[in-house]
């Protein structure tokens, strides 16, 4: 999938350094700040309707900041916002190598990569 229109210019582009609590608000503000917000009209008041859930958005950025590979230089979370949705990427691999492709789901053990 291509990032963007080559007619779009990006909307905001920013650099977050400092504590997990720090980075998860920061992340948080830039997906919220960067997405739309329509309505549907009630009887006697309005129901904002935003593209991403704040909860979704939460477990997506704490999932990417917990398992990130802390032992790589340079391991960035990247937060890319297109027209039709949000990825957050976090460097690493499976724990332990290989693709999960190549393992049985069933049968994964749970090993702590930042223990």
């Amino acid at each position: 999938m291509e990032k963007g229109s080559i007619f779009d210019n990006a909307l905001d582009d920013k650099e977050y350094e400092g504590n997990l609590i720090y980075l998860l608000k920061s992340g948080s503000e830039f997906i919220r700040n960067n997405s739309k917000v329509r309505f549907v009209k009630e009887a006697q008041y309005r129901v904002d309707k935003p593209d991403y859930a704040e909860r979704a958005v939460t477990e997506a950025l704490v999932n990417a900041l917990i398992h990130r590979d802390y032992i790589v230089l340079d391991s960035e979370i990247h937060i890319d916002m297109f027209d039709d949705r949000v990825e957050i990427t976090s460097p690493g691999g499976m724990f332990g190598g290989g693709s999960i492709q190549e393992y049985d789901i069933y049968s994964i053990r749970s090993m702590r990569r930042n223990p």
